[in-house]
């Protein structure tokens, strides 16, 4: 398992992705079920970035800002603060029928949610150990 400590985060940039002090004190709070956790966050976090970018292919301003407010909360708690901003940006201009911003902001929604699952990873899948998941 990687730690990453503050210094580490924000010499190479990583803090805007993730807070690892937010995922540790959610670690903390869980206990035994927090790999559990972020195993459905990883599994469920391509999908919610599919059925944003999806409601935007439709135009469908109340199933995309309904898809971004979820993906803000999730993000929000998991400590993916940029994640989180992003999607709350694209709720409102999903609110406001903004589709061509709403457009050029779902890439860097995919980029920023690809980041945040490597961090993740990288920062241990969420296992604590000797947890059994099972």
């Amino acid at each position: 398992m990687v730690s990453l400590d503050e210094s580490e985060q924000k010499t190479s940039g990583l803090w805007l992705s993730l807070d690892v002090q937010e995922m540790s004190a959610l670690r903390a709070e869980v206990g035994a079920g927090f790999g559990k956790l972020v195993d459905n966050f990883l599994e469920q976090l391509p999908g919610r970035v599919v059925a944003i970018d999806a409601a935007w292919q439709r135009r469908d301003g109340a199933q995309m800002a309904l898809m971004a407010h979820r993906l803000k909360g999730v993000a929000a708690t998991f400590g993916a603060a940029r994640l989180s901003a992003l999607a709350l940006d694209l709720e409102g201009l999903a609110r406001r029928a903004e589709w061509e911003q709403a457009g050029n902001r779902l890439p860097e929604l995919s980029r920023e949610a690809r980041q945040v699952v490597s961090l993740v990873v990288r920062w241990g899948g969420g296992a604590i150990p000797g947890e059994n998941r099972s």
